[in-house]
């Protein structure tokens, strides 16, 4: 039996197959011919970094096989949403083990150290004094200076336990778009080699971020410290502005980081340089994406946490606690909430992330090519005149 040769648009068409029996091909993705050199058929790119594809031709819509939660073509903002949400849907089982044992650690920490820190809501408001704005300003200095160790504390807590949960939901997310299954003993033995580099990856992109931001904050701070006048302490807070558009802006660039690190199996420094080039040319289109899945689980958050946080208040007034945010009562409440809303709410951030990095690869390297090769649809890709 003899192989048949590929379908090109500047070769003559194979004669037809002498033998009946075959079933006929499905149908082919379309290409359409753009300016630019002859094509040169390209390697799939696979998940690792490989060559863009054949220069010449361009995706022309067509057949768009969908084996998973997405389908196999460059995405739009309501598939990511749409899919982010689908995957907790449809894989409910596997993400909900790993993103409750993960939110269970993360909120029993974090419930501790509030408790025993001291710190509630209350502790990070501003008792304002009318009429005085230098007194209001080194308030809130104050508070802020006052708030660093359970903050400290709370990064901490975030990053080691969102490392463990980036890593797992990733390997999932990655099979679910291939409509495969994973059981959470497997995402984490495919996950744990590379969990202790993607926790440094957090780190590293906090520390950026956070760093900018405490920069711009610093001089404010050294200013009301050292008692200068009005004027000079809020000038120098203006400087806060630019300090979080910048801050905004690497953290948007770095965000594709951690998922090229799983998906690829590259180093630190890779993933990183990986993701601003993904980012490069669609920070704008990344950063709404991620507006809105963050707006989205944070209205959900909050219609989960309400009735929990009612519970506690009125638990906390049954006691006769004189500052019912500060009762054991209202502290293993609000850790009950964060544990359902983090439960509910990490998987479809994860998948929008993961979502995310797999569309830039798509729009930019062809990945679809390798995603239906690797999900078994035969003759995708082929190009095809049109």
């Amino acid at each position: 039996m003899t192989d048949t040769p590929s379908e090109r648009p500047d070769e003559p068409a194979a004669p037809e197959s002498a033998t009946p029996q075959e079933a006929p091909a499905p149908p082919k993705r379309a290409y359409a011919r753009v300016a630019g050199s002859a094509p040169t058929p390209a390697t799939a790119p696979g998940w690792g970094q490989a060559p863009a594809p054949a220069p010449g031709w361009a995706w022309a819509g067509g057949w768009f096989p969908q084996p998973g939660i997405i389908p196999l073509r460059p995405l739009l903002v309501g598939d990511i949403l749409t899919a982010s949400f689908g995957f907790l849907r449809r894989y409910w089982r596997v993400a909900l083990v790993i993103s409750g044992c993960v939110a269970l650690v993360s909120q029993a920490g974090l419930t501790a150290a509030g408790y025993a820190l001291g710190q509630d809501g209350s502790s990070f408001t501003v008792p304002l004094s009318s009429g005085d704005s230098t007194e209001n300003l080194r308030q809130a200095v104050s508070v802020l200076s006052s708030a660093g160790s359970f903050l400290a504390v709370t990064a901490a807590i975030g990053l080691v336990c969102g490392a463990v949960a980036s890593g797992l939901l990733t390997v999932v997310v990655r099979r679910a778009v291939l409509g495969r299954p994973a059981s959470p003993g497997e995402a984490w033995r495919e996950a744990r080699p590379q969990l202790p580099k993607v926790f440094a990856v957090g780190v590293v992109t906090a520390v950026i971020s956070g760093g900018i931001v405490a920069l711009s904050v610093t001089p404010a701070m050294i200013a009301s410290a050292a008692g200068s006048s009005t004027a000079t302490v809020a000038n120098l807070t203006t400087l806060v502005i630019p300090g979080l558009v910048v801050a905004l802006w690497a953290y948007v660039s770095l965000s594709l980081a951690a998922p090229a690190l799983m998906l690829e199996r590259q180093s630190i420094r890779e993933a990183f340089a990986r993701s601003i080039r993904l980012v490069r040319g669609a920070w704008w289109r990344i950063f709404g994406i991620t507006i809105a899945v963050g707006l989205l689980t944070l209205i959900i958050s909050g219609f989960i946490s309400l009735p929990f946080s009612m519970a506690g208040t009125l638990l906390s007034d049954a006691t006769g606690a004189a500052n019912p945010a500060d009762t054991l009562a209202t502290a293993l409440t609000s850790g009950i909430a964060g544990f359902v809303a983090s439960t509910l709410t990490v998987p479809v951030s994860a998948a929008a992330s993961v979502l995310l990095y797999i569309d830039q690869r798509i729009r930019r390297e062809a990945l679809d090519i390798d995603l239906a090769a690797a999900a078994g649809v035969p003759n995708y890709g082929s190009p095809a005149a049109v």
